[in-house]
């Protein structure tokens, strides 16, 4: 065995025995991964995050056996070339995200919005328990979509009407706070302590002004908003997850630690089942 699979079987259990206690409670509440996983090694979990083409119907049955709520990964607003949306959509689609290598959706053609309507009644039909909803800024006065924020309220509001057991969970857009207040069941926020450069595909953490303001948003939020709020960092450094964890622990804000792509489980919780 070469020395570089060692250290892949050993790491795990060095990590395991130095800092599987820092999780505490917040272990079992949020999951997120978009990559395929045994659906018998997620138990326990409050909210799980997956990409539906990787399960069959079997699969989230089983996920939802062993987790209270399975929502299925859903972008209005942005397409990668890997999703099973981007052929239907790519005729809709104006500029694209470099960092991610996905075209940005004109939720405005009625065309388009009838493609991610169907694709949302195939996941209801996988059995999914809700959606989790993601690049909501797109649309934010700084989002590559400006000027189509009531186009995605519209479209959301289309969504809670033809499916309203399904739990909605908004991945940021707290610029849309009002009108996302009934719309919504959770909220998950990226990044309060910790930061990627996509440039310098470097690991970071973020400077304390913007995180202090970050945080007293997610203060408020909580205050008047009777939601669950989860936060999702990212990091592949177990020292600095260690620091993450322990700073998020003082928040009280029950977080998930992964690296920038989701695409497999966090090495941090799956020590702590």
């Amino acid at each position: 065995m070469r020395l570089i699979n060692i250290l892949l079987v050993i790491w795990p259990f060095l990590c395991f025995s130095k800092g599987a206690h820092l999780q505490g409670s917040n272990e079992k509440s949020l999951f997120v991964c978009y990559g395929k996983i045994d659906p018998n090694s997620i138990v326990g979990y409050k909210l799980v995050v997956l990409e539906a083409g990787h399960f069959n119907d079997e699969d989230i049955r089983i996920f939802k056996k062993n987790n209270e709520k399975v929502i299925a990964y859903i972008s209005l607003t942005e397409v990668n070339e890997n999703s099973p949306l981007f052929n239907k959509l790519k005729s809709y689609c104006i500029g694209e995200n470099t960092n991610w290598g996905s075209r940005f959706v004109n939720i405005s053609d009625e065309r388009a919005k009838k493609v991610l309507l169907s694709r949302i009644g195939k996941l209801e039909n996988h059995g999914f328990d809700g959606l989790f909803l993601d690049n909501l800024d797109n649309v934010s006065s700084w989002g590559a979509l400006n000027g189509m924020e009531n186009e995605l309220v519209e479209l959301l509001q289309t969504i809670k009407r033809k499916y309203p057991q399904f739990y909605l969970c908004q991945n940021s857009g707290l610029f849309l706070d009002a009108q996302l207040s009934s719309l919504t069941d959770a909220i998950v926020l990226e990044s309060l302590v910790t930061n990627y450069d996509f440039q310098k595909q470097e690991y970071l953490l973020r400077d304390e002004t913007s995180k202090n303001r970050m945080l007293q948003e997610i203060l408020n939020q909580r205050k008047s908003k009777d939601k669950p709020i989860y936060i999702l960092e990212y990091s592949d450094n177990f020292k600095i997850m260690e620091e993450v964890t322990k700073e998020l622990i003082t928040y009280k804000l029950p977080y998930y630690i992964a690296q920038i792509d989701l695409q497999h489980p966090s090495q941090f919780l799956m020590l702590n089942k």
